[in-house]
């Protein structure tokens, strides 16, 4: 899903499924490709990509008490 932030800029909200054993490098390709472009302008490392994992004991994927 893309959504706009406050100055109109598209971001992106992706939930990708895989297993555990991908993630890394999964996290870094796609940190690759995000940084490619003005990869050095201040916060771009910091903001450009924000990957969290599912905490099953709060949520589901889906946004629903799994309790």
């Amino acid at each position: 899903m893309a959504e706009p932030q406050h100055d109109g800029t598209p971001h992106w909200h992706m939930p990708v499924f895989l297993e555990q054993h991908q993630s890394n490098e999964f996290k870094a390709v796609i940190e690759h490709y995000a940084l490619r472009e003005d990869g050095d302008e201040a916060g771009a490392k910091k903001y450009r990509c924000d990957f969290k994992d599912i905490d099953y004991s709060r949520d589901s994927a889906t946004g629903r008490s799994m309790g």
